[in-house]
């Protein structure tokens, strides 16, 4: 996965749950990738932010718009691959799934993001 991954470094990083909606709104729209990625202090992945996250909260909760944070948009429990892992079982993760699969994190062996791929950029070949 790390020859076509996208850094870490290079990606939409929250380091706090408690970022506000704005926060996390001014780093999906500063990447133009389409979510954010949210991480603890050492850096091991707390969970996912898509642009389809933030529309459902925002539905759900639009009387108290202002009191949404990363916490509460966050998915915790994201599809994620193993940095070590083949494009085939990439490929087989991908074809299990019940929903279009726009982004995959790329985790090491300790759970900490390492990177990121996305299908635009696969099928671009960037």
């Amino acid at each position: 996965m790390q020859d076509i991954m996208i850094d870490a470094d290079e990606l939409p990083v929250i380091t706090s749950d408690s970022a506000t909606l704005l926060e996390v709104l001014t780093v999906i729209e500063n990447y133009k990738l389409g979510f954010a990625l949210c991480v603890n202090a050492q850096g091991i992945l707390q969970g996912i932010i898509a642009n389809a996250d933030v529309r459902k909260a925002i539905i759900k909760n639009y009387n108290n718009i202002t009191q949404l944070t990363a916490a509460t948009l966050l998915n915790p429990k994201p599809l994620v691959i193993q940095a070590d892992n083949t494009i085939t079982q990439l490929l087989a993760l991908v074809r299990t799934q019940q929903f279009p699969v726009l982004y995959l994190p790329v985790i090491n062996p300790a759970q900490q993001l390492v990177g990121a791929l996305t299908f635009n950029n696969l099928i671009k070949g960037e």
